[in-house]
Parts: C-alpha cells; structure tokens; sequence
C-alpha cells in the first residue's frame, strides 16, 4: 500500500492551524493481506463491499479501507480450502 502524507502549517480564516491529508492507493501486493483479513472476519465473496484495516509504516497505523470482497473471492476460497 502506498501513503502520501501532505501537511499544511497554515491556517485558515478560523484560527485552525494546519491539517494533515493522508492518501492511500491500495497495490496488487497488498491482496493476500486483504483476503486473509477478509476471511478472518467471515466474508465469503459475495458481499457488496467490506472494511479492513491495514498497517502503515508511513504514518505508524493502521488505515481503515473499504474493498469490494467480490474483488478477493478465489483467494479467499484459496483459504477457506486450507482451513
């Protein structure tokens, strides 16, 4: 997963100072990852959309990202064969 973090030290007409803008792009190495996680929680890929957290070392979190299951459905029947 790529992170792009972009910090603004200004401030608005309000008072606030600053805001940070954390930007993800999920990548083709990150689908193992997704459908384990996937499986973990019980989809089977026919559900519409699902919410996974994966980790970041950019920002030292984890980063809560929608996927479709439907997307991960022969991996995750990749694992639910092995379990």
């Amino acid at each position: 997963m790529r992170v792009y973090v972009d910090r603004n030290y200004g401030s608005d007409a309000d008072g606030n100072r600053g805001i940070t803008s954390i930007d993800y792009e999920i990548e083709d190495s990150d689908a193992d990852v997704i459908a384990e996680k996937l499986f973990e929680k019980g989809y089977d890929g026919s559900e519409g959309s699902a919410c996974v957290e994966l980790y970041s070392d950019v920002i030292d979190d984890y980063i809560e990202v929608d996927v479709c299951p439907q997307d991960y459905k022969d991996l995750i029947e990749t694992y639910m064969e092995e379990n």
